[in-house]
């Protein structure tokens, strides 16, 4: 038996070639991809973004807020640099991850923060605070070290997801700043966790901004400064019994 003829003019051909191409242009699958190599082409093109044009220097206030000590010792700091802690309880409440975020944001505060007021040891929330912040920062370099062994055209995607990142913090930190200077009781619990999420801030736009300074230099040098980081990740999270 022969083949079946399946196009009779070569014209069929070609209008069945558009046909198929008309198809796949409306898979969401196939126009992703598309749309990110389009992307992927365009940022070759201009040059890697957060290289050409790095983030504005950042202020004395920033840097010297970035720089303050953290205390890495403590239970509560330890505890929250891993997911395996879902609250801290105190007296007759406790404090969620969720409270955590909320706390890491721009306020308004949940109301939890109210109870806080009541107690002495709303301190605790603090370093807790400062554990899930570390714990975000760390699953943000293990995102960015995936990605940056996994294409040719990593390095540019790195700088501009990481400068997107910097005009995202320096948005969040101006808002908190501007809560803090228009509150009327700097000592109040709210107050002092805003006070703790600037730091947080800071001390992100610091890292990011380094991160893109790597990125210049190159690729590898990069992803030997993230292995460093996750070692020293790893040595701090260590299980710690109380």
């Amino acid at each position: 038996m022969g083949r079946k003829i399946k196009y009779r003019t070569e014209e069929e051909r070609r209008q069945a070639r558009r046909e198929r191409r008309a198809v796949q242009a409306k898979d969401p699958k196939r126009r992703q991809k598309r749309s990110e190599e389009n992307r992927r082409q365009y940022l070759r093109r201009r040059g890697i973004p957060g290289t050409e044009i790095l983030p504005p220097n950042l202020s004395k206030q920033i840097i010297e807020q970035a720089a303050q000590d953290l205390d890495r010792t403590s239970r509560y700091f330890v505890r929250f640099l891993t997911d395996s802690e879902d609250a801290i309880y105190l007296a007759h409440f406790e404090v969620t991850q969720d409270d955590l975020k909320a706390f890491d944001s721009p306020p308004p505060y949940p109301p939890v923060v109210d109870q806080l007021a009541e107690i002495e040891e709303w301190g605790h929330v603090i370093l807790a605070l400062r554990g899930y912040q570390h714990r975000l920062q760390n699953v943000e370099d293990t995102q960015n070290f995936q990605l940056s062994t996994r294409d040719s055209g990593s390095a540019i995607q790195l700088a501009d997801k990481l400068h997107e990142q910097y005009i995202k913090t320096l948005g969040e930190w101006e808002k908190i700043m501007s809560f803090i200077e228009e509150n009327d009781e700097p000592d109040s619990v709210s107050a002092r966790i805003a006070q703790e999420a600037i730091l947080g801030k800071a001390r992100k736009m610091v890292h990011v901004r380094n991160d893109l300074l790597l990125i210049k230099q190159g690729v590898p040098q990069y992803i030997q400064a993230l292995d460093n980081r996750t070692y020293t990740f790893a040595k701090l999270s260590r299980p710690m019994y109380y």
